[in-house]
């Protein structure tokens, strides 16, 4: 199992989006505790400038966050709209 850490930031982030967009964020951060890249049922990417970084899409919206394999981490420190996510 992995811990997953939302930051301050990217949790207001989320609680200011929409409440079906809420639900399905909520899902995907459930999901990333047993598996950090669930690629078969959300949209991931991996960010290639960065190590170990990556970017789920769940619709017009875009997480981005850090895998630390090594101690089990999931540090998300972005939840943003489409446009503004890679700003």
């Amino acid at each position: 199992m992995f811990l997953v850490e939302v930051s301050r930031k990217a949790e207001k982030s989320a609680l200011k989006m929409p409440p079906h967009y809420k639900i399905r964020i909520s899902e995907l951060i459930k999901r990333m505790a047993e598996d950090p890249v669930p690629a078969e049922e959300y949209d991931i990417t991996k960010l290639e400038p960065r190590n170990d970084e990556y970017r789920a899409r769940i619709g017009d919206i875009r997480i981005l966050y850090k895998v630390f394999w090594d101690s089990y981490k999931v540090e998300i420190y972005r939840i943003e709209w489409r446009g503004s996510a890679y700003r």
